[in-house]
């Protein structure tokens, strides 16, 4: 029996996205230089996002599934230019220029004519903010394109997508940890930011034709870390760099770490700080201290020492140690 998908009852909200090909099969090439199927279906999840209003913070393209961590914003009233310029952006110009004549016809009065504008763009105004609509025209058109250009036909996901509804602060920052990790775990990158097809490798790639991706995953960044636009690029980077080596250093009990400690260490965690007897104590970065997300108190319990405190504070709620990353205060982790 098809179960109904669970979706927040209103936005913002936050899900955890992943589909997989038919039969196990690999379609992506997504190293040593990656492949024409990959990047063909990053650039239409760009298109359909700035068309659809839902957006993609981060994301893993495996050889054979896809991970996306989608935010669907509470749905906005768009007028007709905006409608336009989003149909544009999703689906290209002629597309666009096809529905302004046809809309200029209609606004010709004619004897019994009973068309309108809403009648002509309604079906796009009920796809947008829309999770299930935004997957249903994902994986559909990259479907028909994939057939097409491998002379196939037939089903070419296992699946309908699967999601997880998620509560938000930690949550969210930490799945998108995963979904960075992944091909690290997998073996086919030692570093997330060489991986080309992930959202934290968009957000670092240079070059004058990749500056609409690269603006979309740093905002993706910033969200996941619940950062202000204050906050410039270059620190944002070193935070999430920190965090993702900080959650890649430690294992759960069904997936290992994705780096060995001392790697964690040459990431770029803080250098070392004050002591404590017997131990040099490296400080957790600013969203360790704040517990991930502003006013939230801190992953163990309460508040983590500010920068030059000494670490002596109890956290008995903690899953993980700073003895586990080589540190030695307790530090807890979603």
């Amino acid at each position: 029996m098809r179960l109904p998908r669970v979706k927040a009852e209103e936005g913002p909200a936050f899900y955890h996205c992943v589909s997989r090909v038919v039969e196990g099969r690999f379609i992506f090439q997504t190293t040593a230089g990656g492949s024409v199927e990959a990047e063909h279906f990053v650039g239409l999840m760009r298109r359909l996002e700035a068309f659809s209003g839902v957006r993609v913070l981060t994301y893993a393209l495996m050889s054979n599934h896809f991970h996306l961590l989608c935010q669907v914003p509470q749905a906005q009233s768009l007028s007709e230019l905006e409608l336009l310029e989003r149909i544009e952006a999703g689906y290209g110009r002629q597309r666009r220029q096809a529905l302004e004549r046809q809309l200029a016809r209609w606004a010709e009065p004619a004897p019994g004519a009973s068309q309108s504008s809403q009648q002509l763009l309604e079906p796009y105004r009920r796809r947008m903010y829309d999770l299930s609509s935004f997957f249903k025209e994902l994986k559909g058109q990259f479907a028909q394109w994939y057939n097409r250009r491998h002379e196939r036909y037939g089903v070419l996901w296992a699946e309908r997508f699967k999601s997880v509804l998620l509560e938000g602060g930690q949550a969210v920052a930490a799945v998108g940890a995963y979904i960075e990790l992944n091909p690290v775990r997998a073996g086919l990158c030692a570093d997330p930011k060489d991986y080309r097809y992930c959202g934290y490798a968009e957000a670092l790639a240079q070059g004058r034709g990749l500056a609409q991706g690269r603006g979309l995953a740093q905002e993706g960044i910033r969200t996941l870390l619940a950062e202000p636009a204050t906050l410039g690029w270059k620190e944002l980077s070193r935070r999430y760099r920190q965090y993702l080596f900080v959650k890649g250093s430690v294992g759960s009990p069904t997936k290992g770490a994705a780096f060995e400690l001392a790697r964690a260490q040459q990431g770029g965690y803080p250098p070392a700080g004050p002591t404590v007897p017997g131990r040099t104590l490296t400080l957790p970065d600013p969203l360790l201290q704040r517990g991930g997300h502003p006013g939230e108190p801190g992953l163990c319990g309460g508040p983590l020492p500010q920068a030059g405190a000494k670490a002596g504070l109890q956290a008995p709620a903690c899953r993980y140690t700073f003895k586990s990353l080589g540190f030695p205060q307790p530090v807890g982790l979603p």
